[in-house]
């Protein structure tokens, strides 16, 4: 094992380095492509949060769940759409 001080300051700074500063190098790989993975969706979801379209894609959903016999042109025009 190398020095522990820099592969848990690395570790810190992006998780997986230090394992690649170790030597394990597959599961650093392994461990620093999940959490970027994992940082892209939340950045992807909360650009659609945000996006007006969608929102009322949901609210069109929540409607159709709440009156299922009312048609999505009656939902969206009691949207005023």
């Amino acid at each position: 094992m190398r020095d522990p001080l820099l592969a848990g300051i690395l570790s810190f700074l992006l998780p997986g380095v230090g394992q690649i500063y170790n030597g394990r190098v597959l599961i650093g790989i392994t461990l620093t492509r999940k959490i970027i993975q994992c940082a892209v969706i939340s950045q992807i979801e909360k650009i659609f949060q945000n996006d007006p379209s969608v929102r009322m894609l949901r609210i069109e959903k929540l409607r159709m769940k709440l009156h299922p016999k009312q048609g999505a042109r009656d939902v969206l025009h009691s949207l005023n759409w």
